[in-house]
């Protein structure tokens, strides 16, 4: 029995964790008032402008990218992974950028509505392309 973690099992906890920063920043923020309402501490008490939320999603999607990139550093996959990995990333990333920019509703759930669609892209192109 192998006691050991694989550099995959690593890299899919590391973009499962950094994953979900930015998707549930982008909820907490959409539905703050409805949180504080009920009674729950969802954000920093004292991020009335919501630009600690939207640095934090920011600095988690860029980590995010750095895992996702280290497939391909380590010789697990090919061009046609780190050519999709950079598009699915830039995608995200672009996401989180506009939220820095711009804290509203519509653009929070812009950033909520890019992470639901870059797990299933990146994970399943992880499972097509690794060599």
């Amino acid at each position: 029995a192998n006691q050991h973690l694989s550099l995959g099992a690593w890299v899919l906890f590391g973009v499962l964790f950094t994953w979900q920063m930015p998707h549930f920043l982008a909820i907490a923020w959409m539905y703050r008032d409805q949180y504080r309402a009920a009674g729950l501490v969802m954000l920093k008490r004292d991020d009335h402008t919501g630009l600690p939320t939207a640095l934090t999603s920011l600095i988690f999607t860029f980590l995010l990218t750095a895992i996702t990139l280290v497939p391909f550093n380590s010789g697990f996959s090919g061009s046609t992974f780190l050519g999709g990995a950079l598009v699915i990333n830039s995608v995200f990333f672009l996401a989180a950028l506009h939220f820095c920019a711009d804290r509203s509703r519509p653009v929070a759930r812009r950033l909520f509505l890019a992470s639901i669609l870059y797990l299933p892209f990146v994970l399943g192109l992880m499972v097509f392309t690794m060599q």
